[in-house]
């Protein structure tokens, strides 16, 4: 068990369709389209933000950011981004290529200041986990503004 980090991309008037039917759970929980981080989530929002719970900007709203949207997914309900918020991410994320993202990536940090999962002490390959799913993250902001979309975040 543990908690995984989920995405997806979403129009306006789906999440209109989805809050209307309490259809979010489940468009969260396996519906097509979820983008997974798996447990890389607060990792990535750490490596982003230097912050394992906040931050400022575009950058703290890509894993942690939005407003509530329905019901508890056992660590709290869906969140919402707006498109305009999404183009932000996009936009942030672009500036923050690959290279410069593993620079930025601390396991020292990371378990000094208790990220999930406490795996950051286990040698190289999990940062190569982590740099996998800010791919990840990346591509999803980025189709996700070009296609004018807001974006379901989850953590369950």
């Amino acid at each position: 068990m543990g908690m995984y980090g989920l995405m997806k991309p979403v129009s306006e008037s789906d999440l209109t369709t989805l809050k209307a039917s309490n259809g979010v759970a489940a468009a969260m929980m396996g519906d097509a389209g979820v983008v997974g981080l798996d447990k890389a989530w607060q990792a990535l929002h750490f490596t982003l933000t230097g912050d394992a719970w906040g931050g400022d900007g575009p950058l703290a709203d890509a894993v942690m950011g939005g407003d509530a949207v329905g019901g508890d997914l056992c660590y709290g309900p869906a969140r919402y981004l707006p498109p305009e918020k999404v183009r932000a991410v996009a936009a942030a994320l672009s500036k923050v290529p690959p290279e410069a993202f593993a620079q930025r990536f601390d396991p020292e940090a990371l378990t000094r200041e208790e990220v999930y999962p406490a795996i950051w002490e286990e040698g190289p390959e999990v940062g190569e986990y982590v740099f996998a799913f800010y791919e990840t993250l990346r591509e999803c902001y980025a189709g996700a503004a070009e296609a004018g979309q807001g974006m379901l975040i989850a953590v369950v």
